[in-house]
């Protein structure tokens, strides 16, 4: 016999709430202000941070974010994983793809062309540091 589960037990409770909240913000396409905050957190990218004085260039930084927002990301994600699809061509933020993909796409793009007797122009172009002087409103609009 399958027991009910007690609808006053803390993890039910809970559950219902967020199920609750999470499907009116759906129906109501309205996110919270609180689940677009983060708060950025620089983190020392060396080992031994002792080993040297650190510069500005030796931090990365993180998003510490709501947990209730990640959570609601995460559940919204889930439901409509299926119907979200990227390029082929995209190599970043993308799960199980990284900048060895990349690298390896490049160079049999390269490959192919050399062999077809075309002649091939790279031109790359490091944007890394270029991050924090890009004018982030004029790229929106």
């Amino acid at each position: 016999m399958r027991e009910h589960p007690n609808p006053f037990d803390a993890d039910t409770l809970v559950s219902s709430i967020l199920s609750r909240l999470f499907t009116v913000i759906s129906h109501s396409r309205y996110i919270p202000a609180g689940f677009k905050v983060s708060n950025i957190v620089s983190i020392p990218k060396l080992k031994d941070a002792r080993a040297k004085a650190l510069t500005r260039n030796d931090y990365r930084g993180i998003a510490i974010s709501p947990v209730i927002s990640k959570l609601f990301e995460h559940c919204f994600m889930d439901t409509l994983q299926l119907f979200l699809t990227t390029e082929s061509d995209q190599f970043g933020f993308k799960k199980g793809n990284g900048c060895s993909h990349a690298v390896y796409t490049v160079q049999q793009n390269i490959n192919r062309n050399v062999t077809n007797g075309c002649t091939v122009n790279l031109c790359t172009i490091d944007l890394s540091k270029a991050v924090d002087k890009v004018n982030h409103d004029a790229l929106l609009d």
